[in-house]
C-alpha cells in the first residue's frame, strides 16, 4: 500500500490557517476600536495602556476628592460668615445697650436678643458638619484630601 502525500494542498490549507488568523485579529480589533486588544497584540503598549488607564482612573477620584473638599470649605465658610453675621449684630446690641436711655424693658429685650443670638452661634458650631464630620466643635481636626493618584499626595485642611 502506497501513501500520496500532496504537498500543495498542505501549503494551501496553511496559508488559509495562516489568513484565518489575520482575518479573526482584524475583525477584533475593528469590533472593539482598539489597536491593542491582547497582549499578543503588542505586550508593551498594551502594559502602557493600562497603566495609563489606571493613571486616569486615579485621576478621575482625585477631582472628585478635590471637589469634595471644596464642598467641605465651603461648608464651614457659610456657618462662619452666618456666626460672623450675628456677631455683628451682638455688637450692635451691645452698644445699643450701652446707651443710657433704655428702660429696665428695653434692657432686658436687648438682653434676651443677645442671649438667643449666643445660643444661635452654639448651635451653628456644634452642627455644622460635612459627610458627618463636624467641622466647628472645636476639636482643631485636619482633614486630608487626596489630590492626586497616588498615596504620597493629599493636601490638608486644618479646622481650628
Amino acid at each position: 500500500m502506497r501513501i500520496n502525500t500532496n504537498i500543495n494542498s498542505m501549503r494551501t490549507q496553511e496559508y488559509m490557517r495562516q489568513n484565518q488568523a489575520k482575518m479573526s485579529n482584524a475583525m477584533d480589533r475593528l469590533s472593539s476600536g482598539k489597536r491593542i486588544n491582547n497582549a499578543s497584540d503588542d505586550a508593551a503598549g498594551l502594559a502602557i495602556a493600562t497603566r495609563m488607564r489606571a493613571r486616569e482612573s486615579g485621576l478621575g477620584v482625585a477631582a472628585n476628592n478635590t471637589q469634595d473638599g471644596i464642598s467641605l470649605i465651603r461648608t464651614a465658610d457659610s456657618a462662619m460668615n452666618s456666626v460672623s453675621n450675628i456677631l455683628l449684630r451682638m455688637r450692635d446690641l451691645a452698644n445699643q445697650s450701652a446707651n443710657g436711655t433704655n428702660t429696665n424693658e428695653n434692657q432686658a429685650a436687648l438682653n434676651k436678643e443677645f442671649d438667643a443670638l449666643k445660643e444661635q452661634i452654639d448651635y451653628i458650631s456644634t452642627n455644622t458638619e460635612f459627610n458627618d464630620k463636624k467641622l466647628l466643635d472645636g476639636s482643631n481636626k485636619t482633614i486630608a484630601v487626596q489630590t492626586l493618584d497616588n498615596a504620597d499626595t493629599s493636601k490638608q485642611i486644618n479646622i481650628n
